[in-house]
């Protein structure tokens, strides 16, 4: 039997930096969340400050925290950036061919959200990634601010089917 969860919305910032050093800090950014391990809570407040209450509140009903690898939840996620792989020895380089790369970079933030963000959310979204990119650097001392290339929306659908039944009356797996 097939089963079909709701849809999830999830928008993707690619830049051109490693953005595990940054995912948490841009989303508290742009959306005023932090997650379990209260990163980027300045961050955070400064969005809590400059957005409005009702863009406040649609990030407050939508937003998805998700566990990393240790369980705590968090809004930000890194995602794999097209067109970019990873040497195997943490440099990032862009592609040549259209070969899937052996290793993804990861150079894009992703968050997730229950519904799609409406299109002022979504403007909001591209304007505060922009001005984050504009104003930090990937360390203390870089030169450079971190290099914003665009921001995407994709529709996550998970299909679930059953392959194993156990029942009680059969004993048995069918």
């Amino acid at each position: 039997m097939r089963h079909e969860t709701p849809d999830t919305f999830v928008v993707i910032v690619d830049t051109e930096q490693y953005a595990g050093n940054f995912e948490r800090d841009m989303v508290a950014f742009i959306t005023g969340q932090v997650g379990e391990c209260e990163v980027g809570e300045e961050h955070a407040a400064t969005a809590r400050y400059e957005l409005s209450a009702k863009t406040l509140q649609w990030f407050d009903d939508n937003v998805l925290q998700l566990p990393d690898e240790h369980g705590c939840r968090r809004p930000a996620n890194l995602s794999p950036t097209p067109g970019w792989y990873n040497d195997g020895n943490g440099n990032h380089k862009r592609l040549k061919s259209s070969k899937a790369p052996r290793y993804p970079a990861y150079l894009s933030v992703e968050m997730q959200f229950h519904t799609e963000p409406p299109r002022e959310v979504k403007d909001v979204i591209a304007e505060r990634a922009m001005r984050f990119c504009a104003e930090h650097r990937m360390f203390d001392g870089d030169p450079d601010p971190l290099t914003f290339v665009r921001v995407r929306v994709q529709t996550l659908t998970v299909t679930r089917t059953d392959v194993a039944e156990f029942t009680k009356e059969l004993g048995a797996w069918i």
